[in-house]
């Protein structure tokens, strides 16, 4: 006697994937990270932007004006000065007026940590607005 099997209809379905867990998980893990992540307010400081002005001939008069140029020389009013001259140039200038902004014109191809060393000499030397810029 010979038994035959026969199929039933669901053996001929073919499997499918239940995704339904899967989308659990990835709504855990997303409240997850929302719960632990924490929104720093980072703290910063104002930053004064001076207005372009297109004629050069409005210049304050009273400016403190430095020149970098790319080798790292130091210029005040065109003539070349040693960084520990910056402080005492700066510091005649505020004597005079005391709002006098400072310019410091960089090259392209300037060293940051000269152009920074000419900022900290100004700032020791009392001065509250420099201004940085690149030359023309």
């Amino acid at each position: 006697m010979t038994m035959r099997r026969f199929r039933s209809s669901d053996e001929e379905d073919e499997a499918q994937i239940d995704i339904s867990p899967l989308i659990d998980c990835v709504f855990i893990l997303l409240i997850f990270f929302i719960v632990t992540t924490r929104f720093i307010d980072e703290s910063g400081f104002a930053v004064d932007k001076p207005t372009p002005s297109s004629d050069p001939s409005e210049a304050d008069s009273d400016s403190a004006s430095f020149r970098i140029d790319d080798g790292g020389q130091i210029y005040f009013d065109n003539s070349p000065i040693p960084l520990n001259q910056v402080r005492a140039k700066v510091a005649s200038t505020l004597q005079r007026n005391k709002e006098a902004p400072v310019v410091i014109q960089v090259g392209i191809e300037t060293r940051a940590g000269v152009a920074l060393q000419v900022q900290d000499q100004a700032r020791l030397a009392g001065a509250t607005k420099i201004t940085m810029s690149k030359q023309r």
